[in-house]
């Protein structure tokens, strides 16, 4: 994996987890978060899409700046 350096990259490597997770973005609002991306780690989350938001709808991965590893964390 190679180094994520900016908020593009970051998603595009949040997106490709999310898949690999049998989900798909174009189902959910997808946001980065620069409060918890100051770190080692940008925060990329996902929010299902519609009118009212169900509980345990709201996912996030966590992408490594340093080497782009991904994690999956499913809401709950």
């Amino acid at each position: 994996m190679a180094q994520v350096t900016d908020q593009d990259q970051a998603i595009v490597v949040a997106n490709q987890e999310f898949i690999r997770n049998r989900m798909d973005p174009a189902d959910f609002d997808i946001a980065l978060d620069a409060g918890m991306s100051q770190g080692e780690y940008w925060m990329v989350w996902y929010d299902r899409k519609g009118q009212f938001r169900a509980p345990g709808g709201k996912h996030a991965v966590r992408v490594n700046k340093a080497t782009g590893e991904a994690v999956f964390m499913k809401g709950q």
